[in-house]
């Protein structure tokens, strides 16, 4: 096993999310567009008069209390869609699908390996936090009842010992996940586990310096885009005290305001988040992809 070459992850990363911009713009605006419709869809058999109050500027934000009742359409699209995206990306990352890409669509095997491994990750996550923090609390409360002096002390280093497990674990057994299924063509969590073996560090530095600098960017344009629009008049209603019904009534009035402010700058909103969150998918996915490919020795 190949240890993850972090200069060149980290360059193929960028290249892949900014050279490649319009390929990954090309794999994913189908997709996201066809969860578009069937959330909007769904939204729409709850509150079918929502577009006629944003055109006339009279927004009923009660419809908001109705949403649970779609929730489990939102959870399952969403799913199915990322999944999607998932496979369309690390075919190309991988490089398995070359030149550019302009539209993609997939229902394959792969897609549906890759909601299998999604829900296999999460019940192992899952699993991993469940019995660590029940060996932890009880590991804690032996030492607090039963070592005098230090009782605490230990009790803390077990909790702080407990987290940096949890994180580990999460990030070995699921950092090269999507590579696995789409490469290997197989459910591989045993296999991304093995990957991610003494590449932990490597994979929080290619992370950390992948994702962190155009966090920033990003920050500074969504702040400069987004500040003229938030009425932050309506602060000044905020005081110590506040009952929940009065938490709740200033949200739903700051919501109101704000999507009536948003109306009019929406444009500038959509483009910006669309040039977000192409790049982040673009970064991820070519940080995933670009790792296997050094690890496995196929680079």
């Amino acid at each position: 096993m190949h240890k993850i070459p972090v200069g060149e992850t980290i360059s193929g990363a960028y290249g892949f999310a900014f050279a490649g911009f319009l390929t990954v713009l090309g794999t994913i605006w189908f997709p996201y567009l066809l969860l578009l419709a069937i959330d909007g869809g769904a939204i729409y058999l709850i509150a079918p008069d929502l577009p006629a109050q944003i055109m006339h500027g009279n927004i009923d934000t009660s419809f908001i209390y109705s949403l649970d009742r779609v929730r489990g359409i939102f959870t399952l699209a969403g799913l199915i869609v990322g999944a999607m995206i998932t496979v369309g990306l690390q075919q190309r990352a991988l490089g398995q699908v070359q030149g550019p890409t302009f539209f993609f669509f997939s229902l394959g095997a792969s897609v549906w390996r890759m909601l299998g491994a999604y829900f296999l990750a999460i019940v192992a996550v899952v699993f991993i936090i469940v019995v660590t923090v029940a060996i932890t609390t009880v590991l804690c409360i032996a030492a607090v009842n039963h070592v005098p002096h230090f009782g605490t002390a230990i009790a803390v280093i077990l909790g702080v010992a407990a987290f940096c497990w949890i994180v580990y674990a999460c990030v070995r057994l699921t950092f090269f996940l999507p590579a696995v299924v789409v490469a290997e063509r197989d459910i591989g969590l045993i296999r991304a586990w093995e990957l991610g073996g003494g590449n932990f560090w490597r994979i929080i530095a290619v992370t950390f310096v992948v994702f962190v600098p155009v966090l920033i960017g990003l920050d500074l344009v969504w702040s400069a885009v987004i500040g003229p629009f938030i009425p932050f008049d309506l602060f000044r209603q905020l005081h110590p005290g506040m009952t929940p019904d009065q938490i709740n009534d200033f949200t739903l009035v700051f919501l109101k305001r704000f999507l009536l402010e948003l109306r009019t700058a929406l444009p500038i909103f959509l483009t910006v988040g669309v040039i977000q969150q192409v790049i982040f998918l673009g970064l991820g996915h070519g940080a995933v992809g670009k790792a296997y490919l050094g690890a496995t020795g196929k680079g």
